[in-house]
């Protein structure tokens, strides 16, 4: 069950400024889950924001997730100083990619940049690409430019709690999934977990070709679901409960079966991938009308999973 606490309230400013630029400035409904902890959520199928999560500290809040852009972290910053009159003291980057990190640069210098060590040594190497699906989901891919880099000052290696504040915050790194070095968020008093895009709702799951692990990612979804979990937050729209949580993960699952199971039959290498999507289930797993799609790297992911996996075990 998803509790929450008081009501969705949309930033309006259309009877003093119009609707349109409203829309610009205040791109963000405000979810209350539970006292002092709001849900800035992006509109749903937004190009340029997702959500971000904040929790009142007993000195200043903690936000999860710095948009993927500058410009999206500053309408965030003006959307949550309608919320509260304290100042951001942490920053929280669930992993890499850009839409974690990328609006970093248009936070407080004063705000304590966390995360775990995994996340800072991708963020340090230049030369790893973290902009992959938010350069894809752009509305204008080929003009898309990736933001500044911003370092984490604060490198977690196992979890930490936050002590401060109404509710006891636990960060956890995770042993693989989305992407290495994922922490989510809990607050196990309240049965509330932020899991940004360790969970997918729309039905398009992303997954990084060279660096995410189906595999660890089912496992991590497991561990979580053991956890009897009340209320999952995910990266892009509303809060969600275990049931949802578990379909995710069940999708996950199939498709590793799938690739084995092109493996087991036999199915030449280049054809593996075909082999495996070719089911009538694909569409009940995945939304094969969303633009960009991401369902074939997902299964490029997979199978390179098992091509490494056969390799190591000599099986032909």
């Amino acid at each position: 069950m998803i509790r929450f606490v008081g009501v969705s309230i949309v930033l309006l400013c259309a009877t003093l400024i119009g609707t349109a630029s409203c829309a610009e400035n205040q791109p963000f409904v405000v979810d209350t889950l539970l006292d002092g902890v709001w849900l800035f959520r992006a509109p749903e199928h937004s190009t340029s924001h997702t959500n971000s999560l904040v929790i009142e500290r007993e000195a200043g809040l903690l936000v999860v997730e710095a948009q993927p852009s500058p410009e999206a972290a500053r309408q965030l910053l003006r959307a949550i100083a309608a919320v509260s009159t304290k100042p951001v003291q942490y920053l929280l980057f669930t992993h890499a990619h850009v839409e974690s990190t990328g609006g970093a640069s248009a936070f407080p210098e004063s705000a304590l940049v966390i995360a775990s060590a995994l996340t800072h040594d991708a963020l340090a190497d230049e030369t790893r690409d973290l902009s992959g699906e938010t350069r894809l989901r752009a509305t204008d891919p080929d003009a898309w430019t990736a933001p500044p880099r911003v370092l984490p000052d604060m490198l977690i290696s196992s979890g930490t709690r936050l002590v401060d504040g109404k509710h006891i915050v636990e960060l956890l790194p995770l042993a693989g999934g989305h992407y290495p070095g994922f922490v989510i968020v809990r607050i196990e008093a309240e049965g509330f977990y932020y899991v940004g895009s360790m969970v997918s709702t729309d039905r398009n799951p992303f997954a990084d070709v060279e660096h995410s692990g189906i595999r660890a990612w089912v496992n991590s979804l497991n561990s979580l679901s053991l956890r009897r979990p009340e209320t999952i937050v995910p990266l892009r729209g509303e809060a969600i409960d275990a049931d949802t949580l578990r379909r995710f993960r069940d999708s996950l699952v199939w498709v590793v079966g799938q690739v084995e199971n092109a493996f087991i039959e036999g199915i030449d290498a280049d054809e593996v991938l075909s082999f495996a999507m070719d089911s009538p289930s694909l569409g009940e797993y995945f939304n094969l009308e969303a633009d960009p799609s991401f369902v074939t790297t997902l299964f490029e992911t997979a199978r390179g999973e098992a091509t490494a996996q056969r390799r190591k075990r000599r099986i032909p």
